[in-house]
């Protein structure tokens, strides 16, 4: 039996070499001093995202916090101008009220008619009721005459109402709002205020609309009905 007997060089032969596997290995492999981490690499890869997103990011909330806002305003307001009209009405219901009911024929009717321009649902309500109750011809008459112009003056206050909105949602850049209240406003001009609608700008307002081109829709609605506002 030959037993081989390990000399000196050898051991120190082999630790040599695998030396130098090892140091090969570590300049080689995938932990040298060369080659820098993983997550190194993707934290810094998540540092330019978040500088490139964050601008962007910070636009979109600004923007949506504007807008919020605005839409709160626009609400405001028109709750605003809806309680102004609602408080004018019982106002002058409050004046008009003890002529209607004590005052003489003559001073009665011309209270009824002052009713039925300033408090148009007020003074529909008296006419129904004179309809009703008011047995002579000439009363009926009166309270038809009075309807009828009750009507007449409830929807000038409607078209004028729908063209305040639009002016007020357009300043606060509520383009979308502002078209949808002057629309409605163009859909029925009153007689006494189609001459001052100018339907240029009508006809330019609603093919900005349909190209859904709201601020451009705005404009040129407010230019239709400017004259409207200017005799108001």
């Amino acid at each position: 039996m030959n037993v081989r007997t390990i000399s000196e060089e050898d051991v120190l032969g082999n630790h040599s070499t695998l030396s130098h596997k090892t140091k090969n290995g570590l300049s080689s492999g995938g932990f040298g001093k060369d080659r820098p981490p993983r997550i190194l690499l993707v934290t810094k890869a998540a540092w330019v995202v978040l500088a490139v997103l964050l601008p962007i990011l910070s636009s979109w909330m600004l923007k949506f916090h504007e807008e919020s806002v605005a839409r709160r305003l626009g609400a405001e307001q028109e709750q605003a101008t809806i309680a102004r009209h609602k408080t004018a009405d019982s106002n002058v219901v409050a004046i008009l009220l003890p002529e209607i009911v004590r005052g003489p024929r003559e001073r009665r009717e011309r209270a009824i008619r002052l009713l039925a321009i300033f408090a148009p649902d007020t003074a529909i309500a008296v006419s129904r009721q004179m309809l009703e109750s008011q047995p002579a011809q000439v009363e009926k008459t009166f309270a038809t005459q009075i309807q009828n112009l009750s009507e007449q003056s409830k929807e000038e206050r409607g078209f004028l109402q729908h063209v305040e909105l639009g002016r007020q949602f357009e300043r606060l850049e509520l383009f979308g709002q502002a078209t949808a209240e002057f629309r409605q406003a163009a859909k029925a001009v009153p007689g006494r205020f189609r001459p001052l609608a100018k339907k240029e700008f009508l006809q330019q307002a609603e093919s900005a609309y349909e190209a859904k081109n709201f601020p451009e829709a705005a404009r040129a609605f407010r230019d239709a009905f400017s004259g409207v506002i200017d005799s108001n």
